[in-house]
């Protein structure tokens, strides 16, 4: 990777600050309604890039989620019919 090779530093602050206004930012425009299909890859991938800065555990203190807040949503997305997950509520 170049960035690695120039010795760039990875600016933290400022991905944890992406990922936790990620949601708040978009919630009234388009943009956000018409995506709102990929809200469960969103949580996937937001918590994926927490642990990977935090660690295993380190995401449960950068999460604008609780921990509870985020097995809610993700149940809530099971579908009790075939017991498959949508992208949303």
């Amino acid at each position: 990777c170049p960035l690695v090779r120039m010795n760039i530093p990875l600016a933290v602050d400022r991905h944890l600050h992406f990922i936790r206004t990620l949601d708040a930012h978009h919630q009234t425009n388009f943009e956000h309604t018409a995506m709102e299909h990929l809200r469960m890859s969103a949580l996937y991938w937001a918590l994926t890039a927490l642990c990977l800065v935090h660690g295993p555990s380190g995401w449960e203190t950068s999460s604008p989620m609780s921990r509870e807040e985020i097995l809610r949503f993700v149940a809530d997305c099971q579908s009790e019919a075939d017991g498959g997950f949508s992208g949303n509520l």
